[in-house]
């Protein structure tokens, strides 16, 4: 069982760093990385990770964690990732995105950093506490590679070489290990 859990969490986190999606689209060129509406992500990692973290101490804690991990957490996390997603729809005027941003369902790379993020702190948090100091952590992970990214990508600006940041994929996997070494913080500080 536990070979299984593991291979989910990789299986998610791996996706989220090689999917063709934001990690790609966001960092190829400055003006993309400004026009993103940086807060939002975190927002919807924590979010999602609360919900998610809730429902299932609260709502589900009369079954083995075992079998819902196996049987329902995919689902869950997509139709909560989905409601999120829907939500970030609604609140941002059309205009603050360009139309091809728009139309991806908020980049595929940060959809699956953030499914795994979810389940991590689903997988170790005892305690809300916990659970809000890892979500804490992993938003600040997150945000991190943004103030990183965006001074790397100020300074392709400035030499013209913007094509350098096509390989997106370390950039998912540069927040992918700040988001975990953050939440793993902000779980320690309350054991």
């Amino acid at each position: 069982m536990e070979y299984l859990i593991y291979g989910l969490v990789s299986a998610l986190f791996f996706n989220g760093i090689l999917s063709w999606g934001m990690g790609f689209r966001l960092f190829r060129e400055a003006t993309v990385a400004s026009s993103f509406p940086r807060p939002f992500i975190p927002l919807l990692l924590a979010g999602e990770s609360l919900v998610l973290w809730i429902l299932y101490t609260y709502l589900f804690g009369f079954i083995d964690r075992e079998f819902l991990i196996l049987f329902t957490t995919v689902p869950l996390l997509a139709g909560i990732h989905g409601l999120f997603i829907f939500i970030h729809r609604k609140i941002l005027p059309p205009t603050q995105l360009q139309e091809e941003e728009k139309n991806s369902s908020l980049y595929n790379g940060f959809d699956g950093l953030s499914l795994f993020s979810a389940l991590i702190v689903f997988l170790l948090a005892p305690t809300f506490l916990h659970a809000l100091a890892m979500v804490g952590g992993i938003a600040g992970g997150i945000y991190c590679l943004f103030i990183v990214v965006n001074g790397i990508v100020r300074r392709l600006a400035v030499e013209r070489s913007v094509g350098a940041l096509r390989g997106g994929a370390l950039v998912l996997l540069i927040g992918g290990i700040l988001s975990m070494i953050m939440g793993a913080i902000g779980y320690f500080i309350f054991r």
